[in-house]
C-alpha cells in the first residue's frame, strides 16, 4: 500500500500543475486492488479544505469527489464507509467535516457528539451545547 497526500490528491483533481498532474496520474494509474493507495482523514479533511477555501468549489463538488474516492477499489480511504454514509444524501447545506464528525463518532462508540456549532447541532446524532 502506498500512502497519498493531499497535495497528490489535489493536483491529481485540479491538473492546474501539468508536471505534477502527469506524475500524480502515474501513480494513481498504477495503483491495483492488490497494490492500494491509502488515504487517511487528515488528508480528506485538508483536501476539503484546500478545495473549499483556496479554490472556491462548492461542497457538493468535493462531495462527488470524496464518494468516488471511497468507492474504488485501487484506494483504501480512512473512515471510507462512513465518509459514504454521511454524504450520501449531501446537500450542500451544512460543511462536509460537519456532516463527517457525527458519523465518525458514532463509529467509534458515541451516542451523540456536542457542539456550540447552531448549523451542524441540526444533524442526527449532534446536540447542541
Amino acid at each position: 500500500m502506498i500512502g497519498l497526500d493531499t497535495n497528490v490528491i489535489v493536483r491529481y483533481l485540479l491538473a492546474d500543475d501539468p508536471q505534477q498532474f502527469t506524475k500524480a496520474s502515474k501513480l494513481i494509474k498504477e495503483l491495483t486492488p492488490e497494490n492500494k493507495g491509502s488515504i487517511n482523514l487528515l488528508v480528506i479533511a485538508e483536501v476539503v479544505w484546500v478545495l473549499h477555501s483556496i479554490y472556491k468549489y462548492h461542497d457538493t463538488r468535493i462531495a462527488d469527489s470524496l464518494l468516488a474516492f471511497c468507492a474504488s477499489n485501487i484506494l483504501e480511504v480512512q473512515h471510507g464507509a462512513e465518509i459514504q454514509e454521511a454524504l450520501a444524501d449531501y446537500d450542500g447545506k451544512i460543511s462536509i467535516i460537519d456532516t463527517l464528525i457525527p458519523v465518525i463518532n458514532k463509529s467509534k462508540g458515541c451516542s451523540l457528539t456536542k457542539t456550540f456549532d447552531k448549523q451542524a447541532s441540526k444533524l442526527p446524532d449532534m446536540q447542541l451545547l
